[in-house]
């Protein structure tokens, strides 16, 4: 084991300690013999046992510091012993991670290549130390691993589109499932005849897989089709396929273009969605080509109650300042901006009536592209068109 060449040099020191703590735990994952397991969990119990006893004899003579030092180790050993009891119960996969590799390993030979895939880095990195796999240069360790040096190796998703290992015949996905692509992906890196994929999670992440697998499965299908179809046939039916295409957005600019001309071409009142209050006719109305459109009138202001933002957002060449509501029943009407000191009341489409006065007819729009075309300007028109508020001033 790798961990037994980790030896520090020097006994009693705390990075002894430490490796003591880290054989007992790494025995209990790799060996399975009864026997050998409890003669190396005595002898680290007698080893931890007997430093623990030298340290209390040797107490009396410490100084002030010396014996605060030696308590917080104290603390520190208590607390690792703690970790090592608590490992299984805080990490239940893990064990089955541990049992599940060494099964595949038995099935599938000690010249197996297995690739753990996780989400966080921090699982990666917690658990390739509990597999007993020290931290290397990421480009040292995919070399090993190639060479067959290290059997097993733990990355994260990102590594799916990174890693190209041929002789790779193991794949776990350890809390882990993307999308089709990723699966696809996945079975890139196991490209060996004899490979095999396990997925190790909760219900709902193994259903979301078995979904992936499905989904991937019909793009292999469509791909396998794909490459039968005869060049001619191809190309024909690539052709007819962007002509639909082409059809349909001129289908729908058509339909666009139609619902304009039947709306009327008269000054419509725009009106509160909640309390049917007149608020303003469209001519009072401008349209900026960020879509936002302002009311320019003098008596609008008259009109809302105000609440201004504690903090100020700056876009399109405007700044919000504020929100403006219904004076009569409160409803949300928009926001205040400001553009260079001069006030923009700009509405809310879905806070409006509008309002066909020679039919009568009232209608609601979901989006501005389908309402009433509005007079449009640009920033630079403001000051003129927003004249009265420098003459209030």
């Amino acid at each position: 084991m790798d961990v037994l060449d980790e030896r520090p040099r020097e006994r009693g020191t705390l990075a002894y300690y430490a490796w003591t703590i880290n054989i007992e735990k790494t025995a209990k994952r790799f060996v399975h013999d009864r026997n050998s397991l409890r003669d190396i969990t005595t002898y680290v119990k007698k080893y931890l046992a007997k430093e623990t006893k030298t340290e209390a004899e040797r107490r009396s003579k410490f100084t002030d510091q010396e014996k605060e030092l030696f308590e917080n180790f104290k603390e520190l050993q208590k607390d690792l012993t703690k970790k090592n009891k608590d490992v299984d119960i805080a990490n239940p996969n893990v064990e089955i991670i541990c049992d599940q590799l060494t099964k595949m390993f038995l099935e599938k030979g000690s010249e197996s290549r297995a690739m753990v895939f996780v989400k966080a880095r921090a699982t990666c990195l917690a658990l390739g130390e509990i597999l007993g796999k020290r931290l290397e240069e990421q480009t040292e360790v995919l070399q090993r691993f190639k060479e067959g040096r290290f059997k097993i190796i733990v990355c994260t998703s990102v590594a799916i589109e990174g890693i190209d290992v041929p002789d790779c015949n193991i794949v776990i996905n350890y809390n882990f499932s993307g999308d089709e692509i990723t699966k696809i992906q996945m079975r890139g890196r196991s490209r060996r005849h004899d490979a095999s994929t396990v997925t190790l999670g909760n219900e709902m992440l193994v259903e979301k897989d078995i979904v992936n697998v499905y989904k991937a499965n019909l793009m292999y299908k469509a791909m396998d089709t794909f490459k039968k179809l005869d060049e001619h046939e191809l190309e024909h039916k690539l052709d007819f396929y962007q002509k639909e295409e082409v059809r349909k957005q001129i289908n729908k600019q058509d339909l666009l273009d139609a619902m304009k001309k039947c709306q009327s071409t008269d000054d419509m009142e725009l009106m509160c969605v909640k309390c049917s209050k007149y608020i303003c006719h469209m001519s009072g109305v401008r349209a900026l080509p960020n879509n936002q459109h302002f009311v320019i009138i003098e008596e609008f202001p008259d009109k809302i109650d105000r609440k201004a933002n504690q903090k100020r957002e700056r876009y399109d060449g405007i700044v919000k300042k504020g929100k403006m509501f219904c004076k009569s029943c409160g409803q949300d009407w928009g926001m205040i901006a400001d553009r260079n000191g001069y006030d923009l009341f700009v509405l809310k489409l879905d806070s409006l009536l509008f309002r066909q006065e020679d039919i009568d007819k009232i209608q609601d729009f979901q989006k501005w592209r389908f309402a009433p075309k509005f007079t449009e300007c640009t920033l630079e028109d403001i000051p003129k068109l927003l004249a009265y508020q420098t003459r209030q001033k």
